[in-house]
């Protein structure tokens, strides 16, 4: 485990520059056990006072205060995400964004399924939870989960059965202990206890947004729908995307493809050190499809042809779309990626393909992902549609439990060096009409206009909130995508460590999306698979 230099935002109630340069910010913490600390967490940025001078170390620290220092103190982002977690921490509470922040990470939890009691004092059973949530991936020899434990403090009997596991671990693993025999599990814990404990999560080592442990080092975003400049604004914006995949390549009548590349795209892209992956893509044309791919000579064409635009617009590889193929087509689809890829290997260019999950059906009967993999450097698992526009049932576009049974079914036939995880940036808003459901495809700027006075509940089961309203009388049900949602996902993805994310599509987030993930990236400790 590497100790890291800690990254501190400069948001919330932190003082200025200039007191946090001050040797002694504070005047009343000279007799303080916990003095340095409290001047060190305060260098860093951490930690504020009550203004004037004052500290105040011997006074209880409320539960939204802990949780923003806590989150400064693993190097999170505030995180102004479109759904309140709670409903008595509202977006225009000074500690929302760091809230939302811990709450993404599944770090802290409320009081509650719907509230947090922001300003109680936060007890000192309440903080051992969160310290050792918050740093339960750096445990290695993994956190108690036996409600039975025995607490080593003679005060064990006051401690709640919940918190039992918490404090036993809090205090094994250092960060966390008792006073004279007792660990006084109900008694508020003071700001300068606080410090303490702070300080020695810091003397542990924790990850920084500006030094990330782990980053899959390819994310990928396509683009769909947005003109060039809308494109390329976003994916700066994002400070994620290092792949983009804009849709250039598609097959069309008389054995010819359609080319609509740009030197412009390419040349943004390579100044930026960002590598691009034109889509090829088959616009769902089964028949079009086997017509291309069944006949030798046509497919040696269409190898031929795609690879010539490659090398005119000087990419960097291809990602292949071709979607809706029939099991007769199998061994016809997997000859061609063998043989568009041996040709863009001696390019210097990469091959990705675009695969639903494996879950042996007749939608993907078609896809021999084994013997895929073994030509193409990537294949691209495309999480979401679980529910599309016509299906059956309503529900999730991609709900957590499904998404990583999909990376599961993928990893099943290859390594994870080779799986990118492709995860919406879109949901569905559902109604029933004539008994039958009907669905709405939204953006997620679309989704919140939709979700202003809807009733969010937090679904654990597929890990999203579901939304209800009614409109003119119709009832709506919303699997919301948002950036605890898409959270989850990625934190999935990188438990598998796989190669990179891919987002379907820029221009379907919210700002905070972004904000999230890399929240995610640098509180994961796992190492990279290419380190």
């Amino acid at each position: 485990m590497r100790k890291l230099v800690l990254g501190v935002s400069t948001c919330g109630i932190l003082m200025s520059a200039s007191m946090a340069g001050a040797a002694t910010p504070f005047v009343d913490i000279a007799q303080s056990y916990a003095k340095q600390q409290i001047q060190d967490l305060y260098q860093r940025g951490i930690i504020s006072g009550k203004g004037q001078g004052v500290y105040d170390p011997t006074a209880p620290i409320t539960r939204e205060e802990f949780v923003t220092m806590l989150g400064r103190t693993l190097g999170l982002k505030p995180l102004p995400s479109v759904v309140p977690a709670f409903t008595d921490v509202p977006a225009t509470r000074w500690s929302y964004p760091w809230v939302q922040a811990g709450n993404a990470l599944d770090i802290i939890s409320g009081t509650s399924n719907t509230t947090f009691a922001p300003d109680d004092a936060i007890t000192r059973e309440q903080a051992a939870k969160l310290l050792v949530k918050a740093m339960e991936s750096n445990i290695t020899a993994g956190t108690t989960a036996e409600a039975s434990v025995q607490v080593p403090f003679s005060d064990a009997r006051l401690t709640s059965d919940w918190a039992k596991p918490y404090v036993y671990d809090a205090d094994r693993f250092g960060l966390m202990h008792g006073d004279g025999g007792n660990f006084r599990p109900n008694a508020p814990i003071t700001r300068e206890e606080t410090a303490v404990v702070l300080s020695r999560i810091l003397e542990k080592g924790v990850p920084v947004s500006a030094q990330p442990t782990f980053e899959p080092p390819i994310q990928l975003g396509w683009q769909f729908g947005e003109t060039d400049a809308a494109f390329q604004q976003k994916v700066e914006a994002s400070g994620t995307i290092n792949t983009v995949s804009p849709r250039w390549f598609f097959l069309q009548e008389n054995y010819l493809v359609k080319d609509y590349g740009n030197t412009a795209m390419v040349d943004w892209a390579h100044q930026r050190g960002q590598k691009i992956w034109p889509l090829v893509g088959n616009h769902f044309n089964q028949v079009l499809t086997h017509l291309y791919i069944s006949q030798p000579d046509k497919r040696t064409k269409l190898i031929q042809d795609v690879l010539d635009m490659a090398t005119q617009y000087d990419v960097d590889g291809l990602n292949i779309d071709f979607e809706g193929l029939v099991a007769s087509d199998r061994a016809d689809f997997t000859a061609f990626i063998q043989e568009l890829s041996t040709a863009a290997h001696a390019k210097d260019m990469q091959i990705s393909v675009d695969l639903p999950p494996n879950f042996k059906s007749d939608f993907t009967s078609a896809y021999d992902y084994a013997t895929l993999a073994k030509s193409a450097d990537y294949l691209v698992l495309m999480g979401y549609d679980e529910h599309w526009n016509t299906s059956p049932t309503a529900g999730s576009v991609s709900s957590l439990p499904w998404l990583k049974k999909g990376i599961d079914s993928f990893l099943a036939a290859m390594p994870a060096s080779q799986v990118i995880v492709g995860v919406p940036l879109y949901t569905r808003d559902w109604t029933v009409s004539g008994g039958r459901p009907l669905a709405q495809e939204l953006t997620l700027p679309m989704q919140s206009t939709n979700l202003a006075g809807a009733t969010s509940t937090w679904d654990a089961s597929v890990g999203q909130y579901v939304a209800t309203y009614s409109k003119s009388g119709v009832a709506h049900t919303i699997w919301v995508e948002d950036s605890r949602s898409l959270a989850l996902k990625y934190s999935a993805a990188l438990d598998r460590r796989v190669a990179g994310m891919a987002y379907w599509r820029i221009g379907g987030e919210t700002s905070d999306i972004w904000t999230s993930l890399q929240n995610v990236s640098s509180y994961k400790k796992e190492t990279s698979p290419t380190s």
